[in-house]
């Protein structure tokens, strides 16, 4: 059952003829990931024994998801949309992409989450983000907390998240940046705050964004801002802004 893994199963090397410059193919079985150009295939028998086949341990790798009731699941992606819901009711610590618009949701708890990568919490009832609510999903791409009823969160909501790169506050009821309030966040390239209440920012609000591109401040409230607050966003190539007469 491994065809073109670079070693021999069958008694002539059967297995293994014909494999350079040749695309494996698996029909009717599973196509591990390869590893240094060299992939197996592994029949359904083996897939999800209890027994690791795949270099990656693909046939095993989703044999022990839970699928939340009335939700979507794909792989490792989770969808919960528009179901009412005040929760997050996954556990699964593999979970790589949750799709939660659209509920009732009003605090971030979350579970243990170190492989996600994609979070969409947009069109809930979230008010505030309490300190290290994303400590433990630290591989985190993209952020969505857009259309909620967020009127601050505290300097350290986003600790952790070192790998951010999108984070998306728009449409929500924040009135004030403080100083530091995106400190932790050194690899987010697109900001977008519009759509807000805001009024008055620090000029350190945007302190340690060193790989900022695009900042949305559009549609707020906004009648002064500090010349300095771009100081050092030297990766900074766009920025929407208009103040209030």
């Amino acid at each position: 059952y491994m065809y073109c893994d670079g070693i021999s199963d069958c008694p002539f090397g059967d297995d293994e003829a014909l494999c350079v410059n040749r695309t494996l193919v698996c029909p009717g079985q599973l196509k591990c990931r390869g590893i240094n150009n060299v992939s197996i295939c592994v029949s359904q028998k083996y897939i999800c024994d209890g027994i690791i086949h795949c270099h990656f341990g693909d046939d095993e790798d989703l044999c022990s998801v839970v699928c939340p009731q009335n939700c979507t699941c794909i792989g490792h992606m989770y969808v919960c949309e528009n179901m009412s819901l005040s929760f997050v009711p996954i556990n699964e610590q593999k979970c790589k992409s949750i799709h939660f618009s659209r509920n009732k949701l009003n605090h971030i708890i979350l579970g243990q989450f170190f492989q996600l990568l994609y979070l969409d919490l947009s069109w809930n009832a979230i008010h505030n983000i309490s300190s290290f609510a994303f400590l433990k999903c630290s591989q985190l791409l993209y952020l969505d907390i857009s259309f909620n009823k967020l009127t601050f969160f505290t300097i350290n909501a986003f600790r952790g998240l070192n790998n951010l790169r999108t984070l998306t506050l728009q449409g929500n009821l924040l009135s004030v940046l403080r100083q530091k309030s995106f400190l932790s966040l050194a690899m987010i390239s697109s900001l977008n705050l519009g759509n807000n209440h805001i009024e008055y920012s620090s000029k350190f609000t945007f302190l340690g964004l060193l790989n900022i591109n695009f900042l949305n401040l559009s549609n707020n409230k906004i009648n002064f801002i500090y010349p300095s607050i771009f100081k050092d966003l030297n990766q900074l190539h766009f920025v929407l802004i208009d103040f209030e007469e």
